[in-house]
């Protein structure tokens, strides 16, 4: 895995690679997340910004195992979130909502 800045990484928290979500809307496909890529190390603060109906959540909700990305991947500490959900263990994010 290459990190950012291009360097080879095994060691990260968070790994997003060409994530991609779609959704169905009633005037066609509406494209969320095109090719997403992301990589946390621990120890590293991240914040997510952008404006409204960007993708912020549905990026968070990808990370977190809330929502599946419909194609791509998403790996937390070396293995793919829907491992961690099929094993029935909980990923713990902090998360802190929006002052709008």
């Amino acid at each position: 895995m290459q990190n950012t800045n291009g360097n080879t990484n095994s060691n990260y928290l968070v790994h997003v690679h060409d994530v991609v979500k779609n959704f169905q809307g009633p005037a066609g496909v509406i494209h969320v997340l095109r090719k997403v890529n992301l990589t946390v190390n621990p120890g590293e603060f991240v914040g997510v910004r952008g404006p409204s109906g960007s993708g912020k959540s549905t990026l968070i909700n990808m990370i977190t195992g809330i929502d599946r990305p419909t194609d791509g991947a998403v790996r937390v500490r070396l293995h793919r979130v829907r491992q961690y959900l099929a094993a029935g263990l909980q990923l713990r994010f902090g998360r802190e909502g929006s002052k709008t």
